[in-house]
């Protein structure tokens, strides 16, 4: 797997993060450019485990998988939601 694997895995963090950057603008465009990337999150999170480059192997890994990829889901909603109060 090597290098594809890493960074694979970084890119799909880095959107959690960067939906976290883009809701700290407390903006309307912000949301929904945060939303956009907790789906590039949760369809990341899928791929790795369609490619293989997230070991299934474990209950612990399968419980990781789906309680971040819950967490991603729940904050996209959240964020949906609250869109509109936002400016």
């Amino acid at each position: 797997m090597g290098l594809a694997s890493e960074y694979s895995t970084a890119f799909v963090g880095s959107t959690y993060a960067f939906a976290g950057l883009f809701l700290l603008t407390r903006s309307r465009w912000g949301a929904s450019v945060a939303i956009i990337f907790y789906i590039a999150d949760v369809v990341g999170r899928l791929a790795l485990v369609a490619v293989g480059y997230f070991p299934l192997g474990s209950p612990e890994n399968i419980i990781a998988i789906i309680l971040g990829t819950a967490i991603a889901v729940i904050f996209g909603i959240y964020v949906f939601t609250k869109r509109n109060s936002l400016s």
